[in-house]
This record gives C-alpha cells, structure tokens and sequence, in this order.
C-alpha cells in the first residue's frame, strides 16, 4: 500500500459493528503488517490487538481478554511485539510473537503502571513509562524485561519514549516546563535538554 501525493487519504482497516473504536497502530519494520488496538467492550472494558496485512485490510486477532491493551511496538527484526496490558489488573509491558503461536510473556511485574514501550533499535532494550517510584518517569529495560533502570527523575509527567535511529537518544513526552512538550536525553538518561 502505497500514499499516492495529492490522493485523498482512504481507509486502510474497517472493521464492522463489534468494535468501537481503532486507537494506536504501528508499522512491521518491513512496512508488510500494521498492528493496532481495537476496543471492544467498555463494560467490562476490553481492547484487543489485532495485525494486518498493509495491503488488504484484513485483520487477525493477536491478543485478546478483559482489560486495557496499548501502543503495540514491533521489535526491530519484526519477530516481536510489546505491548502495555492491564489484563491481571496492573499495567504491566508484555511481548508476543508478531505471528502468534504462542502465548505472550509479561516483562514487568512491579505493582506501578508500566506502559508506552519503545524498542532500541538494535533490539536489545525496552524503554517505557512507568509511575514504579511514584510518578510517570521514562525507564529502560532489558528485552526479556531484566534490569530495569529508571532514566529520569523529574517531578513532571515524563511519557512516551521514541529511541533515534542509532540508539543513543531517547525523545518523550514531558509537561516539566508546564506544558506538554518533545524533550530528548542521551539514551543514559543524562543530559536532558527541551
């Protein structure tokens, strides 16, 4: 599926009456699936992620159960997607097999939210955001969810990590200066700079 310069935007995923709402949606890194998230239900709340083919439209269900699922993010060699889930009622990162087949595999376990995760690109690290210590900070962990590391510590709402392309910086949102704005810090967490 290719944008066409000037064409009208179309719909690339419908789906029928059974589902709300389509909320985030991210590309395979080989630009042939789009996974996203789809609410089903609000009471009881259910959202599902779902992965489609960029270029039909169909869709096949991935993960599915009570709760709030979020950002779905494809691990850099497509084999993996991590996702936030609330199915055990905690916000917890998860990862399945962008294929399916097996079941998923939770990553954190601490009892704060973990949620928005990012891959490095080099895939070996998960950045996130959790409220663990007790406010929203940006952490980073291990692929297989080892050695969480927290990168930053300010009393403002720090959300939604983006890794740079080779790794070394990390972009997120942050309303520290009293308003919601792009912030970027070396992949470290030291030197932030606005």
């Amino acid at each position: 599926m290719d944008a066409v310069p000037g064409a009208e935007a179309r719909i690339v995923i419908q789906h029928g009456g059974e589902r709300l709402s389509i909320g985030s949606a991210c590309w395979s890194p080989d630009g042939t699936h789009i996974a996203y998230t789809a609410l089903i239900s609000m009471d009881p709340y259910q959202e599902d992620i779902y992965v489609s083919p960029s270029n039909d439209g169909t869709s096949e269900l991935l993960v599915t159960g009570e709760g709030w699922r979020s950002r779905p993010a494809w691990s850099p060699d497509g084999v993996l997607i991590a996702y936030g889930n609330s199915q055990d009622g905690n916000n917890d990162i998860w990862t399945i097999p962008a294929n399916g087949g097996s079941p998923p595999t939770q990553l954190t376990f601490e009892p704060g939210s973990d949620y928005s995760p990012a891959w490095s690109p080099d895939g070996t690290q998960i950045a996130f955001t959790s409220d663990r210590a007790g406010n929203p900070d940006i952490w980073v962990m291990t692929s297989t969810g080892g050695n969480p590391t927290q990168l930053t510590f300010d009393a403002a709402v720090d959300a939604n990590p983006s890794w740079s392309p080779d790794g070394s910086q990390v972009v997120f949102q942050s309303d520290r200066s009293g308003k919601t704005e792009l912030w970027l810090m070396v992949a470290t967490g030291e030197g932030t700079a606005q």
